[in-house]
């Protein structure tokens, strides 16, 4: 929940991090871009909250990090769906993706889960 801050200070150290929970803060697509070229082996990150994060972050988030399993988007504000039917698509690692909001149909849920993909709906993640 700190809404200041944009980015981590994120250097060879953080190299085998796996997930990443930074819920509620002020981080933006030069934060996710930074923890993209430096995190590739992360599996999951939350994002929920975070109002700064756009289509641009999230495309460098998932050709960076190749494994990818878990993304939650849950209100972000700036994600419209059809990115996250390019991220499911683009990355075929990822099994779990809470969206921006609640209002992904039913067969965009089946389209999705045909490719691997459990989407939550923001009550159930």
């Amino acid at each position: 929940g700190c809404k200041k801050v944009m980015s981590l200070g994120i250097d060879e150290g953080f190299r085998n991090l796996e997930h990443l929970q930074v819920e509620g803060s002020g981080f933006t697509d030069s934060g996710l871009i930074a923890v993209g070229k430096c995190c590739r082996h992360l599996l999951g990150i939350d994002l929920e909250g975070c109002l700064r994060i756009t289509e641009s972050g999230l495309k460098k988030i998932m050709e960076d990090c190749r494994q990818l399993r878990q993304v939650n988007l849950k209100n972000c504000k700036c994600v419209n769906l059809e990115a996250l039917a390019w991220m499911v698509f683009y990355r075929p690692s990822l099994r779990k993706l809470v969206p921006p909001s609640s209002c992904v149909s039913e067969g965009q849920k089946a389209l999705l889960l045909r490719h691997g993909c459990k989407i939550f709906s923001c009550s159930n993640s």
